[in-house]
């Protein structure tokens, strides 16, 4: 049974003690509904700080990563559609050279059948010049140019589709050379040519199609990669605030009963006091 004194209050000090713990709660409370994070610092749970510090490291460096292989896609996308415009080009070229097998064409037909021949093939080399994004063209050059595609330093590879031409210098089937259609003699030559010619910016098309599919699941999964870092980074040390919020609304209400009962406990000295009085 406790001694009723006047010297010693343990009724104050239990409740001094209950108030005091309820207002660390409190602030710790107050500080994960403030922040939205149960685990801010080292200091609320160093290993669990740790772990999610490492992870959300990992996801920021995906993000070079992914910018890198955006770089390339874009490139691709530049290319894929100055190639398919190509091709429209190329298939235009080819109805001409068919054309130009007629034997009873005339002179003057012919030339005018050259004139738009040649513009085609102008065209052509226009797009295959002008098929650059931030200074990549893969369809110029037999070169390769490597993107990220991980934190670990692998590279996604694209190698360059050569769809560039040198006008009557002899060189592979995709380099248009520069034979006369308004020549009677030249017309197989041109016909062949141009037929070599188109097999070739499709096939090359078909390769830059299959890396362009390498480099979309490339960025798929490591966006997918860096979301699950971060989710898991949130699991770690993001708070339930409906969780938080009913827990801050409990410890008011301890932390007003506590103030209560140091109240009622500070009091007792008192009561001794009225037994003294007559």
């Amino acid at each position: 049974m406790p001694i009723n004194s006047i010297n010693t209050n343990a009724q104050a000090a239990v409740a001094l003690q209950a108030m005091n713990a309820t207002s660390r709660e409190l602030q710790t409370s107050g500080a994960v509904i403030a922040t939205g994070k149960k685990i801010a610092s080292a200091k609320d749970n160093g290993a669990v700080w740790g772990i999610a510090t490492n992870q959300k490291a990992e996801a920021n460096a995906l993000d070079p990563v992914i910018d890198s292989l955006s770089r390339a896609r874009s490139a691709m996308d530049v290319a894929l559609a100055a190639g398919e415009a190509g091709v429209d080009i190329l298939t235009k070229m080819k109805t001409i050279a068919v054309a130009g097998m007629d034997t009873s064409l005339t002179q003057k037909e012919r030339m005018s059948m050259h004139g738009d021949y040649d513009t085609l093939r102008n065209q052509f080399a226009a797009l295959t010049q002008n098929a650059e994004f931030d200074g990549i063209n893969f369809l110029i050059g037999t070169g390769t140019t490597s993107f990220l595609a991980d934190t670990n330093g692998q590279t996604l590879d694209v190698v360059h589709q050569n769809m560039d031409y040198t006008p009557f210098t002899p060189g592979p089937v995709n380099q248009l050379r520069g034979w006369s259609v308004d020549r009677e003699d030249k017309k197989d030559e041109v016909l062949r040519e141009i037929s070599g010619t188109l097999e070739a910016v499709t096939a090359a098309l078909a390769n830059l199609g299959t890396t362009a599919q390498q480099i979309d699941a490339q960025i798929t999964l490591n966006s997918k990669i860096k979301d699950t870092l971060e989710v898991g980074v949130g699991n770690l040390t993001d708070g339930d605030l409906a969780k938080e919020s009913a827990k801050y609304q409990a410890l008011q209400t301890r932390q007003g009963l506590a103030a209560k009962a140091l109240a009622i406990a500070n009091a007792a000295p008192q009561w001794i006091a009225n037994l003294f009085r007559s």
